[in-house]
């Protein structure tokens, strides 16, 4: 704990100080405060002030926004009108978040949630006192980088998506109606729903075989075709492999795919008045992928600046290591002075409370160990074995709650 105060203390040199802020800022601070009020959480509400005392230092910090600060110092005085200051209220909170990212003084994700309990207090500020300057319903702080389906854009794919209206002059217009019913029963997903069908239908068409010719009849109506579940199933395989041997999507991607497949050949066979082979998604297993995931070289500790690759995992490695270890160094070091206590090495200088105290706690640590040696359970589970302290024998009791009889 100590040692991450140390590693943090400079973080609250970017906020300007409470005295400061409620000295320059005597309208503001009294306005935040009254939003904070909402909030149940005492902590949470600490933590909005101190996100509009962080976006306050930037202001004081950096000229181009002295214009701001003033009006903020004194709203109510006027010294512009508040909506003259909307635009630059927008970028003073995304410079805000950018200074906090900077400092290295805090995570990404601990810097990015100040910016935005920052913008929620000045979007509120604006919204509910008409002397502030107002905020769009939406701020985005930082671009989002959307994961798509690709792993590798150097990676060509090994066939493209089928098109709807090529669907439809394979499979005829009564399939496509169908597809577009199980797209609309999916909400705003159903078009990635029914992408991985799209892949399967182009590798069927590129890919002729025995059982990709009875799909292709029976989705399209034909009354002589002769397809069954295992059929269906050989085709998603086969599609599946070709797609994760190209390397050109992630694992995770197309077995969401494949998966969606089988949930769409379900939901055809269960439409009434078609003649679509019976199927059951759960006919195919698929192998749980994670999500890729970062290393402990990702946290943002001051002592790994200026490190890179192996090296910086191995500080970082080391750093837990040694702060794991003093949480066990702690804990143990509580065991071990309970020793001589269990040992009725109790001194006989000590007050008689105290030594009474110790007393008890060498009867109850005895009688735990004895149920753990006896049993393997403690002497508090309905397994472990009762201690009656006064009679220095097991307790008859050998239901109900277990406890401790003194």
């Amino acid at each position: 704990m100590e040692a991450a105060k140390e590693r943090f203390a400079g973080a609250n040199t970017l906020a300007l100080p409470l005295d400061v802020f409620e000295q320059d800022y005597p309208t503001l601070a009294k306005d935040i405060a009254h939003y904070a009020s909402f909030i149940p959480s005492k902590n949470k509400q600490t933590k909005y002030i101190l996100a509009s005392r962080l976006f306050l230092r930037l202001l004081e910090e950096d000229p181009k926004f002295h214009g701001l600060r003033d009006f903020l110092r004194e709203p109510n005085d006027r010294v512009g009108q508040p909506e003259d200051f909307d635009e630059i209220l927008k970028i003073a909170l995304k410079e805000s978040y950018e200074r906090l990212l900077a400092s290295g003084l805090y995570s990404p994700a601990i810097a990015f949630e100040h910016a935005q309990n920052g913008v929620a207090v000045f979007r509120w500020l604006g919204a509910q006192k008409q002397i502030y300057p107002k905020l769009p319903k939406a701020l985005p702080l930082k671009t989002w980088k959307r994961k798509g389906p690709r792993r590798s854009k150097d990676i060509k794919p090994p066939f493209q998506p089928m098109e709807i209206g090529e669907i439809e002059s394979v499979l005829g217009d009564v399939f496509v109606e169908d597809l577009k019913a199980f797209q609309n029963s999916s909400g705003r997903f159903g078009a990635q729903r029914v992408l991985g069908f799209r892949y399967l239908i182009s590798y069927i068409k590129d890919h002729p075989s025995g059982h990709s010719d009875a799909l292709l009849g029976a989705l399209a109506g034909n009354p002589d075709a002769v397809c069954d579940a295992a059929a269906i199933k050989a085709v998603i395989e086969e599609c599946e492999g070709v797609l994760r041997r190209s390397g050109a999507f992630s694992q995770q991607t197309i077995a969401g795919w494949m998966r969606n497949c089988g949930h769409l050949f379900e939901f055809l066979c269960g439409l009434h008045g078609r003649t679509y082979p019976h199927y059951s998604r759960r006919y195919k297993k698929f192998t749980y992928v994670p999500a890729e995931s970062g290393t402990l070289a990702d946290l943002d500790f001051p002592e790994i600046k200026g490190l890179v690759g192996a090296a910086k995992l191995r500080r970082v490695l080391e750093l837990v290591c040694d702060a794991a270890m003093d949480v066990v160094r702690r804990h143990a070091s509580f065991f071990d002075s309970m020793t001589p206590m269990r040992e009725d090495r109790v001194p006989l200088g000590i007050a008689k409370e105290k030594r009474a105290a110790c007393n008890a706690i060498a009867t109850v640590l005895r009688a735990e160990l004895r149920s753990i040696r006896l049993t393997g359970n403690s002497q508090f589970s309905k397994s472990g074995i009762r201690t009656n302290g006064k009679a220095g024998r097991p307790s008859d009791e050998g239901s109900g709650e277990p406890r401790y009889v003194a």
